[in-house]
């Protein structure tokens, strides 16, 4: 029984490859109203760009509902392109590792909203 234990671990280990993960890092949405009933809607989108590489999504699909949670509308935004983003560290007493990179793509379009009850 315990040849078989040993046999099973090591034929795993031999076996064994390295996996690495890749991760969407944070992101952002946010609007400005420009006036009557259009809003910008931006969305930021950041992902690490040494580990993989988490696929944006194209489109990004945006939904919107009503107060009461019944879906008014769903808009498709298309990928616009990603770029990365500098490390900046503003604190003397730290130091960057050299492996951080992160990409930042900002997805954007204008929406006509027509006031509802309720919003």
């Amino acid at each position: 029984m315990r040849i078989r234990q040993y046999l099973i671990s090591i034929i795993f280990t031999a076996i064994s490859f390295s996996v690495f993960a890749t991760h969407i890092v944070g992101g952002e949405i946010y609007y400005d109203f420009l006036g009557n009933n259009n809003y910008k809607i931006t969305l930021k989108i950041y992902r690490d760009c040494f580990n993989g590489q988490a696929p944006y999504d194209n489109p990004a699909t945006l939904f919107v509902f009503n107060s009461s949670g019944t879906l008014v509308d769903s808009v498709g935004i298309a990928y616009p392109g990603s770029v990365s983003l500098p490390v900046t560290i503003n604190n003397p007493c730290y130091t960057a590792p050299n492996n951080v990179c992160v990409e930042e793509a900002v997805y954007q379009t204008t929406l006509n909203l027509p006031p509802l009850a309720g919003g």
